[in-house]
């Protein structure tokens, strides 16, 4: 993808027109199949109605695409409405919710594809000649990718969607703010969510980085107990947005520490590993370089023991621990590697006072009984080497 000769298109006196594509692509897990469905709903010079793109046929079908502006208190929240008139999306609703019940098409990924005419296949046009110019399908506008949250509607006439949690990053470009999406990774919309880091490094390029903005589609635009922790991290500050109640929320780093115990699991933010760091931080003043993760937890779920990502082996031996003998017997502050309901070692914990203070997924941190499951689940004891 080329932005340069988008610019460089829309700085002549009389630029072509731009061309919106959109593309709905389903998730075997969730939707029983991988099919894409690619429309537009503009004009075509072809008696068929569609528009070719990288190879690709567009179908030009009803659809109403709103809120992908950003303005001054706007996050873009994308609402996509398309005709039923004939029931198509109804039919497609159908089968997926055959394979998971009221799923309404939750988790499908939309993505909008914009383009200028001179750019477009020649196919588009009478003899096969691009009027405007040279096609060149590597030309594009940054492409914007939304995670369908769920069904807003449904009726004979039409059926809209709204997006998951959006994300993406405020800009300072020579002196104006402009707002760049970013691609949200997480797969489930009650997580937090996952910035695209690729999108980051290409913003970063774009102009200085002044904020983050992100989404709470169904809860007030206050920081969450993730927010807070994130945007000490990122230090900066971030804005946050209610889109249906129009309201805005905003917070900067302020030296916000999360408590040990009670805090809810975030990926990469607050999860296990997070709270085995944050304990030795508070507890022992002792600093550990952050983990590596896989991009998303299911991910990590796969192969919690890949040496590329960092498994818990590789990064506790480099953080300063070594494996317990056998007979040796546990300490407080020793952390305990354990296999949850998963593949291989998937989970930490810290042995106190015959204790584990832990953090499973989709719970509060907690401490609890070395029990005898605990023990069962247990592959690997770690000391830091201070200790010994």
């Amino acid at each position: 993808m080329s932005t340069d000769k988008i610019v460089s298109e829309l700085q002549n006196v009389n630029p072509s027109a731009v061309i919106e594509l959109f593309t709905l692509t389903l998730d075997n897990s969730l939707h029983g199949a991988t099919t894409t469905y690619r429309f537009h709903a503009g004009t075509s010079l072809k008696d068929n109605g569609e528009i070719i793109w990288q190879g690709n046929s567009y179908t030009r079908y009803p659809v109403q695409a709103e809120g992908f502006q950003y303005g001054k208190g706007q996050l873009p929240r994308p609402t996509l409405t398309f005709s039923n008139a004939v029931g198509t999306i109804s039919a497609i609703l159908l089968t997926v919710n055959a394979v998971t019940t009221g799923n309404d098409l939750t988790g499908a990924t939309v993505k909008r594809i914009r383009t200028q005419a001179r750019f477009i296949d020649a196919a588009n046009f009478p003899s096969n000649v691009n009027p405007y110019g040279t096609p060149d399908n590597t030309a594009e506008y940054p492409q914007e990718i939304y995670v369908i949250d769920r069904k807003a509607a449904e009726n004979r006439t039409v059926v809209s969607f709204d997006p998951k949690e959006s994300c993406g990053l405020l800009l300072n470009i020579r002196g104006k703010e402009k707002y760049f999406p970013c691609q949200n990774l997480s797969i489930t919309s009650h997580q937090c969510f996952i910035m695209n880091p690729e999108d980051y490094v290409v913003a970063d390029s774009i102009g200085e980085i002044i904020g983050i903005v992100h989404s709470h589609p169904t809860t007030p635009p206050v920081a969450s107990e993730a927010d807070k922790i994130s945007c000490e991290e990122s230090k900066l500050p971030w804005y946050i947005v209610n889109p249906k109640i129009e309201t805005w929320g905003y917070y900067e780093p302020c030296g916000y520490k999360a408590p040990l115990l009670g805090r809810p699991w975030v990926w990469g933010v607050t999860d296990c590993l997070s709270l085995v760091e944050d304990w030795y931080l508070e507890e022992k003043q002792i600093s550990f370089k952050k983990a590596t993760r896989p991009l998303t937890p299911e991910i990590f779920a796969e192969n919690p023991q890949s040496k590329e990502d960092g498994d818990f082996d590789n990064y506790l031996t480099t953080a300063g621990f070594r494996l317990l003998a056998p007979n040796e017997k546990l300490q407080n502050g020793d952390v305990l590697a354990m296999s949850i309901l998963g593949k291989g070692l998937n989970h930490v914990g810290i042995f106190i006072d015959g204790d584990v203070l832990h953090h499973l997924g989709d719970r509060l941190s907690c401490k609890e009984p070395y029990n005898p499951w605990l023990l069962k689940c247990t592959g690997g004891r770690y000391r830091y080497a201070s200790q010994n």
